[in-house]
């Protein structure tokens, strides 16, 4: 049995916010003791990878190929939190906190443990449609950077002939922000209504200069993976 199980109940005992779709936040996700060990084995640049490192041309094409990846196998608190975040009790608890009922036979849920640096970017969109849960377990060391969280916003215009597209941000406007503070997990149903956005500004003279996350989804077809979430077999 992990140590991280405790995670699962908390799922399942959170309430979710419906508005402009639905959403939750979890603070203090991990246990104080193990979050602090967690933050204190993660590692420096050097262990993180990039795909896109040798051609710059591709870091404009995809927010995954602009993310620095971390090998979860390879640290033992990372490889144990990194195996409950992709179980199956895991994923269930938040199908059944979001109410998600269906037969995903050919569903997965996969993680990748990401670090982007200042300017890093993602305008709106709601996600693709190959995904039904998309989450984030933010790394932050503290709570310095809060602005750069997740924006949650709502379209002032019909963009729905945009389908799953990244979008202009002056197409919405913003209804939150799930600010980056440590420790604090978040969730969202994919559906016509998710819309959000990031924008990275870090000071890079600062200890910490990069935003450190979790990104987890829950795919429809778990044999089409983005690249990212194939990278570590």
């Amino acid at each position: 049995m992990s140590r991280f199980e405790y995670i699962i109940k908390k799922i399942e005992t959170s309430r979710l916010k419906i508005n402009p779709f639905k959403h939750v936040y979890i603070d203090n996700f991990l246990k104080k003791n193990d979050y602090d060990e967690l933050i204190n084995n993660v590692p420096l640049d050097k262990n993180w990878d990039l795909s896109a490192k040798k051609n710059k041309a591709l870091r404009r094409k995809s927010w995954q190929l602009q993310t620095y990846s971390l090998n979860p196998k390879k640290i033992k608190i990372i490889s144990e939190l990194n195996k409950v975040f992709e179980s199956k009790e895991f994923c269930n608890g938040l199908l059944r906190l979001f109410r998600i009922k269906g037969n995903f036979k050919n569903g997965i849920f996969k993680t990748a443990w990401c670090r982007n640096y200042d300017g890093f970017t993602i305008s709106p969109h709601k996600d693709q449609n190959d995904k039904i849960l998309s989450c984030l377990f933010y790394l932050a060391t503290d709570n310095s950077n809060k602005e750069n969280g997740t924006q949650i916003l709502k379209p002032i215009k019909n963009v729905k002939k945009f389908g799953d597209k990244h979008m202009r941000w002056y197409d919405f406007k913003k209804v939150d922000d799930i600010e980056f503070i440590k420790n604090r997990f978040v969730c969202w149903s994919v559906n016509d209504k998710s819309f959000h956005s990031v924008d990275v500004k870090i000071d890079l003279s600062s200890k910490h200069p990069y935003r450190d996350t979790v990104r987890a989804f829950y795919f429809k077809n778990k044999k089409k993976l983005p690249e990212l979430y194939t990278r570590y077999k």
